[in-house]
């Protein structure tokens, strides 16, 4: 052993008392990192179905918002499958089952303020900053890559089937992640477990709250085909998903923890300190959908088409003769999943002190 070593052995065993290392005030700044725990429950659901219209071949059909998910994915595989065609389209209806992202551990730093209110129990407050990186989490972009392929698979198979000409499909999707930062603020009672020594244990109980900052992750699809009917009447029509992920601004939450404090000399020393955070799980998938539909044509190249079968999908570039099947409402800020039961939270942290 060093002669180092031996002086810090010595010196952690020499006792003292926690309140003779001067005053009843201390003050730590720290540093660590911060734990998220994965949600514990929750439920998703897809849009209402749209209103029925009948095509101009009397057949019934839908007015969706949607080719990727929900009725809109229902009308389109069900067409297919009117016509005997074996593709379909990766319906997104899945991904709204579990949440959209995935949270990686972050950094954290931060200071606390503490008061001796017994010679054992200690009245605090805590302020840290802490930094993750949240992306679309690796199931979610794995569906978004097969629905935007079987976008474009499905309506090769349904177009190619009629009598058009110039026909073009293609699909993309793309995922953002960002950086979020959380202003955690928490006020405890501390006990310590031994009254004398250099190396003190405690534990700690309080509550807080998390401020959320930073921009939301999100997802997105979109969709385009066109092609002119009998190689003479333009049709061009446009389909856009958009999933957000979305927190509360501000979160409540319980806390538990506890650690150790080493008095190394004088009025300051090290800390080393666990805690569990437990709230209320408020995260949220919004989905946004929109279409664009050619603009009305008029005269000679006005026409309107719809596939044989029950369900059937119409298309058309000119309202008074019918509408398109992709004509339903835009889609805004839809509550695709909502998680419930408890979010979790650990901050772990090592620290310096004083005390005066």
């Amino acid at each position: 052993m060093t002669r180092w070593s031996a002086a810090l052995v010595a010196l952690l065993l020499v006792p003292a008392r926690v309140v003779a290392q001067g005053g009843v005030w201390e003050v730590e700044v720290h540093g660590g990192r911060s734990f998220i725990g994965a949600p514990s429950d929750g439920r998703g659901s897809v849009p209402d179905p749209g209103p029925p219209f009948t095509t101009a071949t009397s057949l019934p059909s839908r007015r969706v918002s949607s080719w990727f998910l929900g009725d809109g994915a229902q009308l389109l595989n069900g067409s297919l499958a009117a016509l005997g065609l074996s593709e379909r389209i990766a319906a997104l209806d899945p991904v709204l089952d579990a949440p959209l992202v995935a949270r990686q551990n972050g950094h954290s730093f931060g200071f606390r303020v503490g008061r001796d209110l017994t010679p054992r129990l200690a009245a605090e407050f805590s302020l840290d900053f802490t930094s993750h990186v949240v992306e679309i989490a690796a199931p979610v972009a794995a569906a978004l890559e097969a629905t935007s392929a079987s976008f474009t698979s499905a309506f090769r198979a349904l177009l190619d089937a009629g009598p058009f000409t110039d026909l073009r499909v293609d699909s993309t999707h793309a995922v953002v992640k960002v950086d979020t930062t959380q202003l955690v603020a928490t006020g405890a009672l501390s006990v310590d477990l031994l009254s004398r020594g250099r190396i003190i244990p405690y534990a700690t109980v309080g509550g807080g709250m998390i401020a959320n900052n930073g921009d939301a992750p999100r997802a997105g699809l979109e969709g385009h085909y066109s092609f002119d009917i009998a190689g003479g009447f333009p049709i061009a029509e446009s389909d856009r998903v958009s999933l957000a992920h979305a927190v509360e601004d501000t979160v409540y939450f319980g806390m538990l923890g506890g650690g150790v404090k080493v008095f190394l000399a004088g009025r300051s020393g090290v800390r080393l300190d666990v805690r569990a955070h437990v709230g209320r799980n408020i995260i949220r998938t919004l989905v946004d959908a929109n279409s664009q539909v050619t603009q009305e044509v008029a005269g000679p190249l006005s026409d309107v088409i719809a596939s044989f079968g029950v369900p059937s999908i119409q298309f058309s570039n000119d309202s008074a003769l019918g509408v398109s099947s992709l004509s339903g409402a835009d889609i805004q800020d839809f509550e695709g999943f909502r998680g419930s039961g408890t979010h979790r939270q650990v901050a772990v942290s090592v620290g310096y002190f004083w005390r005066f």
